[in-house]
């Protein structure tokens, strides 16, 4: 006849927004449902449970509520969608090449990246949703994406649509994102000597100035010679 009250806390410890939570009591037999919870976000519910007979001949009683929710890219609860918050909070991506990379305008190359998933990567191709530049959605016509965990190749095309600077990039996927950023920068002027690393400039001009001073060298000691022939 006691009555035991429970307070419930629903926490989203990933990194994307859920929505279309369902909070079960499986003992008190309550639900409660949440429209969306942002990363961080709490909420609180309260239930209570009146004790039994059986329950003290058992000993104690346990209690134990789940919380299921939707991916913001619309899977249905118990779809290949349907994720729960202690999953996500185990899942990273992370993009492991193509970071801080270099596109030169007029280039015919893409600009190649890959992410990994963290700790598992072989769902990771099947997750994947698209990709955005600058918070903008990328057309799937513009890139290319391979498995491995996800490949990604963007188009000399499209490259060349993107202004000069910094950009970020970002893959989403049904659990989670990864973002990292990387530069195009303007092609260099018609004529000009371009190298393929800067610190090579102070080596290229000390060399110049090597070959332009044994060609002095060797005209002073012409001269030197036609004088001394003179004189004889």
């Amino acid at each position: 006849g006691d009555e035991i009250t429970y307070l419930i806390t629903v926490t989203n410890s990933a990194n994307l927004t859920i929505t279309d939570i369902t909070v079960t009591d499986e003992l008190t037999g309550d639900e409660w449902t949440i429209a969306s919870l942002a990363p961080g976000a709490s909420k609180e519910f309260t239930a209570t449970y009146t004790v039994t007979q059986a329950d003290i001949e058992a000993g104690s009683v346990t209690n134990t509520a789940t919380a299921t929710g939707t991916d913001p890219n619309g899977g249905e609860p118990g779809g290949r969608g349907s994720v729960t918050t202690e999953e996500l909070a185990n899942v990273r991506y992370e993009f492991t090449q193509g970071m801080g990379q270099m596109w030169t305008k007029g280039s015919g190359v893409t600009a190649d990246f890959e992410v990994t998933r963290y700790p598992d990567d072989d769902p990771c191709f099947e997750l994947f949703t698209g990709i955005e530049i600058d918070g903008t959605a990328v057309d799937e016509s513009m890139y290319r994406a391979e498995e491995g965990c996800v490949e990604l190749y963007l188009s000399a095309d499209y490259m060349q649509t993107l202004a000069v600077g910094r950009h970020t990039i970002r893959a989403n996927f049904e659990d989670g994102f990864a973002d990292t950023y990387f530069f195009v920068k303007e092609a260099a002027p018609s004529g000009r000597v371009v190298t393929g690393d800067g610190a090579n400039i102070g080596g290229w001009v000390v060399s110049m100035i090597g070959s332009a001073g044994a060609v002095a060298g060797v005209g002073a000691a012409a001269l030197k010679r036609r004088k001394k022939e003179d004189e004889e």
